[in-house]
């Protein structure tokens, strides 16, 4: 389940750029934040139990419709929640999606569906970190390791170099950080949308 609208998918050009360009995953494949709505409304006692990636506390409006989390991964500062939950990996990487990886890499003995994953944890660590030039950490080093050696013995097509055959890694990064920009279709209320920021603050009598 994707944690929000679906009308907000578009606005992640990088991730519809994967999902269609490398995956062939249409929308309607996919569920989102009105899907748990409708869900809450169609099915009479329902319990929805989660386990949450890249927090380790429910936000806004998830709060409403998940009855329990059951596991975390993820690699922003622990909030000491959900303590009893397994697993409940928490740690500083540069991408949540390297912890993920390395969660079920060592969890799956066969290695196809790992294989199939690839493409799209690879894109997401290398916009997290610019290219494995910012916020690396050791998951991220590792997660890496794995999938260079999974490309190498494997035939993943994924935007190879036209002379070698060979992945190049660097292409691959300024394709999704092309795509990522792109706002070309997107009007200038999404374009607000797309990275808007809502602080409150408490503001003192004087």
């Amino acid at each position: 389940v994707i944690n929000i609208p679906r009308d907000d998918l578009k606005l992640r050009k990088d991730i519809t750029f994967m999902l269609e360009r490398e995956y062939s995953i249409s929308e309607d494949l996919l569920y989102f934040h009105e899907d748990l709505i409708k869900w809450r409304e169609e099915i009479h006692d329902l319990k929805i139990n989660a386990v949450i990636v890249d927090h380790n506390e429910l936000v806004y409006e998830s709060k409403k419709l998940i009855d329990s989390v059951v596991g975390i991964i993820d690699h922003h500062e622990d909030l000491g929640l959900y303590k009893e939950v397994t697993p409940r990996i928490i740690k500083v990487t540069g991408s949540c999606t390297s912890l993920i990886y390395n969660y079920w890499n060592d969890m799956i003995k066969d290695k196809i569906a790992m294989k199939d994953m690839i493409k799209f944890m690879y894109g997401a660590v290398l916009l997290d970190t610019s290219n494995f030039k910012h916020k690396v950490e050791e998951p991220d080093r590792e997660a890496l390791k794995s999938y260079q050696t999974e490309l190498e013995s494997s035939n993943i097509n994924i935007l190879s170099n036209n002379d070698t055959n060979s992945f190049d890694q660097e292409k691959f990064f300024k394709s999704l950080k092309k795509a990522k920009k792109d706002i070309k279709g997107v009007s200038v209320r999404d374009i607000i949308r797309k990275d808007y920021k809502q602080f409150e603050f408490n503001v003192g009598s004087s």
